[in-house]
């Protein structure tokens, strides 16, 4: 029997799934927006990360963003936003965008200090035109050791630090040249911008490719998505229904998809957070 092959767009809060799926997120238009704060620093990660961990010689990439505001941050996938971007005139006028984002990505959108200042809110993009699933919960208290340990990132001097978080032991590497305490996905709370940091399993990595400042400030913005408010345990049972059942939990949720072949999957699951 030829096995189906499944492409659920990107990775959830909790899993990561194959690269050779095929179910494909639509773009979403980027028209309506909410602006919470004006853009001071924009840092672009590389993110390496090992999808399928049977398979450790394939290793995945995607290019993050972090724009850091006044009182809010936002972390999200800059392949999502251009192919948001490109399609948002097609979506407004009601044509269908042939081009979509193939490739893994992260399809959760991170706002740090919303709506409150110890609060995150987490956008998550289901595939197939199903829901965004949105929820908030507190900032996580992390619990750093930084070390003697230095070495040198994008031409700053950067300091060793270490911590347990989400079932993995994480290493990261901080810069005091740049006194912003922030850092990609859930990570801050170092005296200075984290250029890089990863798992002690080498499943997840993201590296610093870019740092600027931007003195015209442009907003740092939630789109309107018609947002469906849950929980993160909530989101991690429809996650876990993806897995046991893809077609039948994506159009439980009112997304669209089709099949062809054998509709067993085994995915490989990975979660940044165990």
């Amino acid at each position: 029997m030829k096995a189906i092959k499944l492409i659920l767009l990107g990775v959830s809060l909790f899993s990561i799934l194959p690269l050779g799926a095929q179910v494909f997120d639509k773009p979403r238009s980027l028209a309506e927006a909410d602006s919470l704060d004006r853009v001071q620093y924009r840092v672009l990660y590389q993110l390496d990360f090992i999808s399928d961990p049977t398979d450790r010689e394939y290793v995945t990439q995607d290019q993050v963003r972090l724009d850091i505001g006044t009182q809010i941050s936002k972390v999200y996938s800059l392949k999502h936003y251009q192919a948001d971007s490109a399609a948002t005139p097609l979506i407004e006028t009601g044509q269908f965008p042939r081009k979509i984002v193939t490739d893994v990505v992260p399809p959760m959108i991170l706002y740090r200090g919303y709506p409150k200042t110890q609060d995150i809110t987490t956008d998550y993009r289901l595939p197939a035109g199903a829901p965004v699933m949105s929820y908030v919960e507190p900032k996580p208290t992390l619990q750093w050791q930084v070390k003697p340990e230095k070495r040198e990132i994008l031409g700053h001097s950067c300091q060793r630090a270490e911590v347990s978080f989400g079932g993995r032991q994480w290493i990261a590497w901080f810069t005091s040249e740049i006194p912003l305490s922030e850092g990609p996905y859930k990570f801050g709370g170092l005296p200075g911008l984290i250029l890089e940091v990863a798992d002690s399993e080498g499943d997840y990595r993201y590296t610093c490719i870019g740092i600027a400042n931007l003195s015209a400030g442009e907003n740092i913005v939630r789109w309107k998505w018609n947002q469906r408010p849950t929980t993160r345990k909530e989101l991690e049972k429809i996650i876990v229904q993806l897995y046991a059942n893809p077609e039948q939990a994506i159009k439980a949720l009112g997304g669209r998809m089709g099949f062809k072949g054998d509709p067993m999957l085994n995915l490989p699951y990975n979660p940044i957070e165990k």
